[in-house]
């Protein structure tokens, strides 16, 4: 559609379609619930689409509130107990849907994650973002028994299918809409995942930050993100560093001991920092062994960045050819690769700032807010 979401159109007529559909609501405006299950301001890619769901829902018109199950600190006066790692995901389920049984339910209501188990609006859409059984077994070498089973079975086939379970499904990937079909039997269309690709866009290297890091400007500059969850493939990560030492790296989260002796540098950035220290670095490095969205991909192509990277979400849509496909591995776990690619986008750096050009216009084109919004607007309301 040439028009975008914000500028009324498409909204416009779909909200128009719903208000002819609703012949049992008295509201003079619709309302709207989007139910998570974390805190808006969280930086993660749940809470990245939520916000955006909300934005595109009140840009049409909707009167829209967000819920979560963790609202208030004591959640539930279980909340003493031992064990709370095993059985706080359903008791974050649990909350959500007592929370909606406190108001009037809206008319569109969208569930995320392991959130929406008896949840039902007028019109219910559960929006898959990967799955914990998908993740399970992705990281089930890295983590104990006792949270493969969590994953997998509490939180995936259990939680994760009952709030998909009668609703209309919307997945973030390919990826992630095989693995729901395959673990759930449900068929999801794919919306994908919105980028903020103004707010993510080509700039200078910000000097200030760079000097706040403690970065030598003679020094070539990777990036790395999620070093303290083994989704991320930190393993992978910590023996590409190891073989590169001309390369002096950044880490956003903690790091591991190992990475620390390797001279890299770990620290925590506001999300609204986040587009400054992509245009500051010479690439990102993505080793994740499973990544349900792939966001951080998306948002350094779209800020000019070079990426190495394995097969992810956002990955899946953009590796289609062109040189932007020279930088992009189908094993997350080749260090050797990633080594080998590295050194190439070092070598010849015009190169792979033409491929993050031409990624970034892949994510314009694909993942850009209104033209997410515009394809999301179509799923939930065709």
């Amino acid at each position: 559609m040439q028009q975008g979401i914000r500028k009324g159109g498409l909204i416009g007529s779909v909200a128009r379609g719903l208000e002819m559909d609703r012949q049992n609501f008295s509201q003079e405006s619709l309302r709207a619930m989007v139910i998570g299950s974390a805190s808006l301001e969280g930086p993660g890619g749940v809470e990245t689409c939520c916000r955006e769901i909300m934005a595109t829902l009140n840009a049409g018109g909707f009167s829209t509130e967000y819920l979560w199950g963790g609202k208030r600190e004591d959640r539930f006066a279980l909340a003493a107990l031992p064990g709370k790692r095993l059985w706080w995901s359903t008791a974050d389920a649990l909350r959500a849907c007592s929370l909606t049984k406190t108001r009037p339910i809206g008319d569109l209501v969208v569930t995320n994650g392991p959130v929406g188990w008896g949840i039902i609006g007028h019109r219910s859409i559960h929006y898959y973002h990967g799955t914990y059984a998908g993740q399970a077994e992705a990281v089930r070498n890295k983590i104990r028994p006792r949270g493969y089973m969590k994953l997998r079975y509490l939180d995936s086939l259990t939680l994760e299918r009952l709030a998909g379970r009668g609703k209309l499904c919307l997945a973030n990937s390919h990826r992630t809409a095989r693995e729901v079909n395959r673990y759930f039997g449900y068929d999801c269309e794919v919306v994908w995942c919105p980028v903020d690709t103004k707010a993510f866009s080509p700039g200078l290297k910000d000097e200030e930050l760079r000097e706040r890091i403690g970065l030598i400007d003679s020094k070539p500059t990777g990036l790395f993100i999620g070093a303290d969850r083994p989704t991320k493939g930190p393993d992978t990560a910590a023996e590409v560093m190891r073989r590169l030492p001309e390369v002096q790296w950044v880490i956003v989260g903690a790091g591991s001991k190992e990475m620390s002796k390797l001279g890299a540098l770990s620290h925590r950035f506001a999300r609204s920092d986040m587009a400054a220290l992509y245009r500051s670095v010479d690439f990102l490095l993505v080793t994740s062994v499973y990544e349900s969205f792939g966001l951080a991909l998306a948002e350094s192509l779209a800020c000019g960045t070079p990426v190495v990277a394995g097969p992810t979400g956002a990955g899946d849509l953009l590796a289609t050819g062109g040189t932007l496909q020279d930088y992009l591995l189908p094993d997350p776990q080749d260090s050797g690769g990633f080594v080998t690619r590295i050194r190439a986008l070092l070598d010849s750096p015009s190169k792979a700032a033409k491929a993050a050009l031409e990624g970034r216009g892949r994510v314009v084109a694909t993942l850009g807010i209104d033209v997410w919004g515009d394809r999301f607007m179509q799923a939930v309301m065709p």
